[in-house]
């Protein structure tokens, strides 16, 4: 049996495993030690769907794990009856969320439970957001006592730890992967994207930027910093940078602007766009980026738009379809028979979007649609916690 004098080391391993992720299985066996319960699991659940998944299970067969995600996750009754207690506040045990005899007669218990010896189960929500959450649970079979309140108090100190860690582990992974994104999206657009500082020096290229100063016909790069053929088009564009840098700054209200930039040889100006940036510091260049030049060439094709909500959000070909209708204002059940989809499949799909895009109404997505490229970088900002 557990006592309060193993908390202070518990809850080290819990900060032990925010650091290192690898640490979860052992911080959490030893939790389920103190509990006398076994099979500890971090899992998520939507209550919409009831889609989930475990992502730390310890002690399980792969083929368990795989048979939850792919299939039990739905049936799980405790999760199903119990939905009222699923809340970052209370802790809980199984027959909290449904009767004992409820679960001894369900699809979940005799073909998932059983097998792993496991009728009941202590946890907590960690961490909510809409409808989706994420879990901690232990179980024990009937070798063990039915868990009562001193488990439920015992557990309850380690909650605010235990989520904690989460909170923690999820904004560093965010900005990792916003960072890893944003490189990624930079460099697949055909719009040429330049991060600068206030001088106008360039911190940054994506490949299509690249490609239109190469060529050094209309836009080029000197000692100076970035600078056009023309020089009066260049002092326009340092204009533009200065005032876009001060609104970064927090000096300013200018919002970048447009401009044309001649160039040699061709049929049409370069197109440039710029705008304020809220990036600071995030290529390790030492110098904050304050301003972002977004150049276009009316020569080269763009990109569709489906393709690039693809690329930027994750969504499959379908799900960007969807939102690229939603976005213009297209009814839902509009959109559905433009597609030749079920409006029940078309939910679905906007479901996955609204996960994907942060979002939760068709307003939301067309603002966000109407935001343009300069969202996607003027939106991250990794240093904000």
């Amino acid at each position: 049996m557990y006592s309060q004098d193993q908390l202070p080391a518990l809850i080290e391993q819990v900060y032990e495993a925010m650091l290192d992720p690898e640490h979860w299985p052992r911080a959490l066996t030893a939790i389920g030690n103190s509990l006398q319960a076994r099979l500890p699991v971090l899992y998520y659940h939507d209550t919409g769907t009831h889609a989930g998944g475990m992502f730390v299970p310890v002690g399980y067969e792969p083929d368990v794990v795989e048979a939850y995600n792919s299939y039990y996750a739905q049936r799980n009754i405790w999760l199903r009856k119990g939905e009222n207690v699923l809340r970052t506040e209370r802790v809980r045990t199984s027959h909290m969320m449904c009767s004992h005899r409820e679960l001894l007669s369900s699809e979940f218990y005799c073909d998932f439970l059983k097998p792993i010896d496991a009728d009941r189960a202590i946890g907590a929500t960690l961490v909510r957001r809409a409808a989706v959450s994420s879990n901690i649970t232990f179980f024990a079979g009937r070798e063990r006592a039915e868990f009562a309140h001193d488990d439920l108090v015992f557990l309850d100190a380690l909650v605010p730890h235990l989520q904690r860690a989460l909170q923690v582990q999820a904004r560093v992974a965010e900005s990792r992967l916003r960072h890893r994104e944003l490189q990624e999206a930079l460099a697949g657009l055909a719009v040429g994207v330049l991060l600068v500082t206030a001088r106008g020096k360039v911190l940054f290229m994506n490949p299509a930027a690249h490609s239109i100063v190469d060529k050094k016909a209309g836009l080029s790069i000197d000692g100076t910093g970035l600078r056009a053929l023309r020089p009066d088009d260049t002092s326009r564009l340092r204009a533009l940078i200065g005032g876009a840098a001060s609104t970064s700054a927090r000096r300013g209200l200018q919002a970048g602007g447009s401009m044309s930039i001649s160039r040699p040889n061709a049929n049409s100006p370069l197109e440039i766009l710029v705008s304020p940036v809220r990036i600071h510091e995030i290529w390790n260049v030492g110098e904050r980026a304050v301003a972002a030049v977004y150049v276009t060439d009316p020569g080269q094709a763009p990109r569709t738009e489906e393709a690039m909500l693809r690329r930027l959000y994750g969504l499959t070909s379908r799900e960007a379809k969807v939102f690229a209708l939603l976005a213009r204002s297209v009814s839902a059940r509009k959109a559905a028979d433009i597609l030749g989809i079920s409006y029940n499949t078309l939910k679905t799909h906007l479901r996955h979007i609204f996960m994907k895009t942060n979002t939760r109404t068709q307003l939301e997505l067309a603002r966000l649609a109407n935001r343009g490229i300069a969202s996607l970088v003027s939106a991250i900002d990794p240093t904000v916690s």
